[in-house]
């Protein structure tokens, strides 16, 4: 089955009375008792300059050296992540091309068990990650360069419900908010900072309910001041997440209204400009509550018979104009669509084959 994904960028606009955007963020420390924090001690003792370095000389600009510790502790899949059952075959096109033949014979298949982990595996994202911190060992003066990099670019994956086991935080909102509060409530490597502050890239694996449930998506941003430091989101909508997908009901999606018919979205969607009044607390106004949002992408999945359907939502969801704060926007601006399809065999090792799937990502 082939999974398709076209993307979008939205990102941030200035309003048309030409409003200066927002300053950027700045973060407040804790009132919090303070344990012992490396990088506050290391200001306080001697510094060796690493002058016979080419990275600390002057050879390699400020700017380079920092794009170098920033690549260095990326993340990336752990030896013992999960895996799709077969290498994938990545096109940048949606044209159909044939499946690749794997053995009839089960025993020849080593694919791993997919039954729970198909509902969230996909070619760019799987579990666990790891990050490298060997680069934070090698000097003080590197350290102290580069000690926040790990917690400022990791992307927080949040599974509202279909997850891997450990990480499910079900459909509660309390649970979002307590994913802050457990896992990113110690103190950071700043000063003062605690790691939730530090957060500036986040994903969400939810239901379209969860979306359009005004106690839920709208209520946990609106409610939860850790999504203040976000500056990038995702949100991807899996097969299974629509409204009656189990009956293979066409994709309903209206940011604007919220829970909507299938001839409401289609009405709205013949509004010039593609983008009809908001209703109070529709989903597509949460992203005002978020001060620091600069990318949104979202994520459309569905089967290939309802290609038609997508394609009228992506059309339409090219012209969203989302309002920040100041009289901002989140806007695609024209760009270009980008496709990418990934071919791979999964009907064995899915309890509910998705087929194919098609993503709609906006940025």
């Amino acid at each position: 089955m082939d999974i398709r994904r076209n993307r979008f960028s939205l990102r941030r606009e200035q309003a048309r009375s030409e409003r200066q955007p927002q300053p950027s963020m700045r973060v407040t420390r804790s009132k919090a008792k303070e344990l012992f924090n490396l990088s506050q001690h290391l200001e306080t003792q001697e510094i060796n300059p690493q002058l016979s370095s080419p990275l600390f000389n002057g050879r390699i600009p400020a700017e380079i050296r920092t794009q170098i510790f920033r690549s260095a502790l990326v993340a990336y899949p752990s030896p013992d992540a999960h895996r799709l059952p077969h290498d994938p075959v990545v096109r940048y096109d949606h044209d159909p091309v044939p499946l690749p033949e794997f053995s009839k014979d089960p025993t020849q298949n080593t694919a791993p068990d997919f039954t729970l982990s198909g509902h969230w595996l996909r070619p760019d994202n799987t579990r666990p990650m790891r990050i490298n911190i060997a680069l934070l060992q090698t000097c003080r003066r590197v350290y102290l360069e580069a000690h926040a990099f790990p917690l400022l670019q990791k992307e927080h994956v949040l599974y509202l419900n279909r997850g891997p086991d450990s990480e499910q935080l079900s459909w509660s909102s309390s649970r979002v908010q307590e994913y802050f509060t457990r896992k990113l409530g110690k103190p950071s490597s700043v000063p003062g900072v605690k790691q939730y502050e530090l957060v500036r890239s986040a994903r969400l694996f939810t239901q379209a309910f969860w979306l359009e449930d005004n106690h839920r998506f709208w209520g946990t941003v609106n409610n939860t001041p850790r999504f203040d430091p976000i500056e990038r989101l995702t949100i991807t909508l899996r097969r299974s997440d629509w409204w009656d997908w189990e009956t293979n009901s066409p994709p309903i999606i209206n940011p604007f209204k919220g829970r909507v018919s299938l001839a409401e979205m289609q009405a709205d969607m013949l509004v010039e400009g593609g983008n009809p009044d908001f209703k109070p607390e529709a989903w597509g106004l949460a992203f005002g509550k978020m001060p620091n949002l600069k990318t949104l992408r979202i994520e459309f999945e569905t089967s290939e018979d309802q290609k038609a359907n997508m394609e009228q939502i992506i059309q339409w969801a090219v012209k969203w104009r989302f309002p920040l704060a100041n009289g901002e926007f989140l806007s695609t601006q024209g760009r270009q669509v980008e496709k990418m399809s990934v071919s791979h065999l999964l009907e064995n090792t899915f309890t509910h084959p998705p087929a194919h799937l098609k993503a709609a990502l906006y940025e």
